[in-house]
C-alpha cells in the first residue's frame, strides 16, 4: 500500500462495558479492501482486553499523523473491521443513544 494512499484516523468509540468513558483506535485506510471511512454512528469491531473481540459504537473521528502509535501513553491498538453501513446507527439513533448514555 503506498504511504501517500494511506490515512490513519484515530476513532473514538464507546464499548458495552460498565466504565462512563470512550476508547480510542487507530484506523488505517486506504487500501483496496476499504470501501468506506468510520463515521460516527457506525458499529466496529475492536480489540478489547487480551483476546476479546467486541462490537462498538464509532463516536468520533479524527485525523492524525501516519506514524501515530500511542495517545496518553497508551499504545493504540488497530480497528479490526466496519460491520456493514446497514448496521449503522445514523445520527437521529446515534443522538438518541447520546441522550441515554448522559441519562
Amino acid at each position: 500500500m503506498d504511504a501517500d494512499t494511506q490515512r490513519t484516523m484515530l476513532i473514538q468509540v464507546a464499548l458495552p462495558v460498565p466504565l462512563p468513558e470512550t476508547y480510542t483506535y487507530r484506523w488505517r485506510g486506504g487500501g483496496e479492501q476499504d470501501e468506506r471511512e468510520p463515521t460516527a454512528g457506525d458499529l466496529a469491531v475492536v480489540p478489547f482486553g487480551r483476546r476479546k473481540r467486541v462490537v462498538a459504537l464509532v463516536v468520533g473521528v479524527t485525523e492524525a499523523a501516519a506514524d501515530v502509535s500511542t495517545i496518553s501513553g497508551h499504545r493504540l491498538r488497530d480497528l479490526e473491521r466496519l460491520l456493514p453501513r446497514e448496521y449503522s446507527l445514523g445520527t437521529r439513533r446515534q443522538a438518541l443513544a447520546s441522550w441515554l448514555a448522559e441519562y
